[in-house]
């Protein structure tokens, strides 16, 4: 059943959320952050990270977090239109 599931998942393109994905994108997200003066607690407070802080000699992060960083810039950019 499991196995089933996954294959299905994997076919339609869809990873799970526990996969790991290259970084790369994340952390150019979160440089961007910090240029316009997000500070590290703030970023990582607002991705709900319990000790506020961020990892950064990750190569790899889930695709639980990438999809975070994605959502809390896109929450950010609706902030700052209204």
């Amino acid at each position: 059943m499991y196995r089933a599931a996954l294959r299905r998942q994997h076919a339609s393109g869809k990873l799970p959320l526990g996969s790991h994905v290259s970084a790369a994108e994340t952390w150019r997200t979160i440089r961007h952050l910090r240029r316009e003066h997000f500070s590290q607690a703030e970023i990582a407070g607002r991705l709900g990270l319990p000790r506020r802080r961020l990892e950064w000699d990750a190569d790899v992060v889930t695709v639980r977090t990438a999809l975070r960083v994605r959502l809390l810039v896109r929450r950010l950019m609706d902030e700052a239109r209204t």
